[in-house]
């Protein structure tokens, strides 16, 4: 029997295999569950929270602007409590990345918001409006980022077997050998 081999810098040559990597201790434990629902609904309830926290804000500093200056104790006491959010949606993002196997990217999120809010605090109780006005600008603008990503964000599932909680998966039928088990 005669073995033929191929001549090699030519087309039909077949291009080395790469190695097989062994996944990470961490990534072993997170390819075992099934991607899960609950933290990506804390994320986006959080991030709507934050973004209507900053939103009253912006309304509460306008009618502060036109002359109503007792409303400027509520912009501080809101402003306080509004870094609550950001501390909450940390471990949330955090959830998100290692339950429900979203980015590992959107953890840095909440850390940069509880950042600019621990400033935008600092300068607004120094009445430091040149950094006040468009760090709260800025801020705005990243929460309504983080909302539109929040919402937008569709996770993939890597098992073969339709999520049972999506409401897509309702709409999809069975594959007839998983209908008769």
């Amino acid at each position: 029997m005669k073995q033929h081999s191929l001549p090699t810098g030519t087309a039909d040559a077949v291009p080395p295999v790469p190695p097989v990597r062994r996944p990470t201790t961490i990534a072993r434990a997170r390819a075992r569950t099934r991607p899960r629902r609950w933290p990506l609904v804390a994320v986006r309830v959080l991030a709507l929270l934050f973004t209507a926290g900053v939103l009253a804000q912006a309304a509460l500093a306008g009618q502060f602007v036109t002359g109503d200056v007792n409303l400027l104790e509520v912009h501080g006491a809101l402003g306080t409590a509004l870094i609550l959010l950001p501390m909450l949606a940390l471990p949330a993002a955090l959830a998100l990345w290692w339950f429900g196997r979203g980015p590992l990217w959107c953890v840095a999120i909440p850390v940069a918001l509880l950042a600019l809010v621990g400033m935008q605090i600092g300068v607004g109780f120094s009445r430091n409006l040149a950094w006040h006005i468009p760090l709260g600008t800025g801020l705005l603008g990243m929460s309504v980022g983080h909302l539109v990503w929040a919402f937008g964000y569709r996770r993939h599932l890597t098992d073969d077997a339709p999520s049972t909680d999506s409401p897509s998966a309702l709409l999809v039928p069975a594959a007839p050998e998983e209908a008769s088990r």
